[in-house]
């Protein structure tokens, strides 16, 4: 008899700035790769590059979203609670 563990995918600065509990992890648990480069991008305010883009492309295609290097008016999520807004 084997036993298989699944892998999860979970985001290293969720775990760094909130800790996560083994109970948590299929709750955290992203999907994809996409899934937590969205996660990281929208939440955290972290531009990651995908394959085949130049940082130039994924600078603009995060502006389009909102994800700007001024925290004063960036829309991600952690720049949101840092202004009160969420």
């Amino acid at each position: 008899m084997t036993t298989q563990s699944k892998i999860y995918t979970i985001c290293k600065y969720c775990i760094a700035k909130y800790g996560i509990k083994g109970s948590e992890v299929s709750k955290q648990h992203l999907e994809t790769d996409e899934d937590l480069a969205n996660h990281i991008e929208e939440i955290h305010g972290i531009i990651v590059m995908r394959n085949g883009e130049t940082e130039k492309e994924a600078i603009e295609r995060c502006c389009k979203k909102g994800i700007v290097a001024d925290r004063s008016i960036c829309q991600c999520q952690e720049c949101k609670e840092l202004r009160g807004e969420l």
